[in-house]
């Protein structure tokens, strides 16, 4: 059995495009990136590591937001007894496999992560 997070809006799909479109290319000043977010997670240090961990908490909490006020058209299927550490661990999978896209935002990779790991499965 898996969770499945329907992020859905009946907003039409040229925004929705435009929206992931922006968000994947267009890193704001104060955004954390792939490759700060790896920093924190690789360097050793009892504070940074809990900001790395801290980091996949707040994604997740966010993620459920986002579903909740069904504010997006995104989905997420995240099996029941995946852990948030071991959602850091994909996701540092992840950013491991693909260096070219340390400099895009965290909270774009996260969902990127997430999307290719736990594909959701059609009904």
């Amino acid at each position: 059995m898996q969770t499945t997070w329907n992020l859905s809006c009946n907003k039409t799909k040229p925004l929705t495009f435009l929206i992931l479109f922006l968000l994947l290319t267009v890193t704001p000043v104060n955004a954390i990136t792939g490759s700060k977010w790896l920093e924190w997670c690789e360097d050793g240090h009892a504070d940074t590591n809990g900001l790395c961990l801290g980091y996949i908490y707040g994604a997740v909490d966010y993620q459920w937001w986002i579903q909740s006020l069904k504010l997006a058209e995104m989905k997420l299927c995240i099996p029941p007894r995946v852990t948030r550490g071991q959602l850091m661990e994909i996701t540092k999978k992840y950013l491991k496999e693909h260096p070219d896209k340390w400099h895009i935002e965290m909270s774009s990779l996260f969902f990127l992560a997430i999307k290719e790991t736990f594909p959701c499965k059609e009904n």
